[in-house]
């Protein structure tokens, strides 16, 4: 199964490294970084949950 950071890493750069103030005082991208932030926190509790990954905080794993 390929992963997006692995298989596009350009993009998981972008993703992560360019975000400034400005991009995030704009509302809707605030609110679709909380939402996706949100969605890959459930998906963290999920396969927690099925042991596939370990027990540090969600937050740690998301930003790993």
């Amino acid at each position: 199964m390929p992963w997006f950071a692995e298989d596009k890493p350009h993009l998981f750069r972008l993703t992560f490294q360019e975000v400034t103030a400005q991009t995030v005082r704009d509302l809707a991208v605030a609110s679709n970084a909380r939402d996706s932030y949100l969605a890959l926190a459930r998906w963290i509790s999920r396969a927690r949950d099925a042991g596939v990954i370990d027990s540090r905080p969600r937050a740690q794993v998301a930003f790993a």
